[in-house]
């Protein structure tokens, strides 16, 4: 493990009440808006980064980035929404559904991605 590699047991997510909660990196103006794994934190902790083809202004990228989820997890739009860092690249995403499933939803994608 390099220093830029996240732990191997860190994961962007934690179960809450009405499903998961996401931490993840974006990545606006990209060519495209796709995950592309795992950026570790200066907390320890590890964000999902994610780009997004979508320029940062009037919240065009936090739409794609919020399609782009749903349609990663075969959830309705309404499903995903942002719950802190609406303006920033580090933001806190609250997905709503069953815990379980969506984390093994995550989990898989990711681990295609090593």
């Amino acid at each position: 493990m390099t220093k830029r590699d996240p732990p191997a047991t860190s994961v962007p997510w934690h179960a809450t009440s009405t499903g998961l909660r996401l931490e993840l990196q974006a990545r606006p103006g990209r060519p495209k808006t796709v995950p592309t794994g795992l950026k570790p934190l200066a907390d320890g902790g590890v964000a999902l980064a994610i780009d997004v083809a979508a320029p940062p202004e009037d919240g065009k990228a936090n739409d794609a980035l919020i399609a782009a989820l749903a349609k990663l997890l075969g959830l309705q739009r309404s499903a995903v929404r942002i719950a802190t860092g609406a303006s920033a690249r580090r933001k806190s995403l609250q997905i709503d559904g069953d815990a379980a499933r969506l984390a093994a939803q995550l989990a898989g994608w990711l681990a295609t991605k090593k």
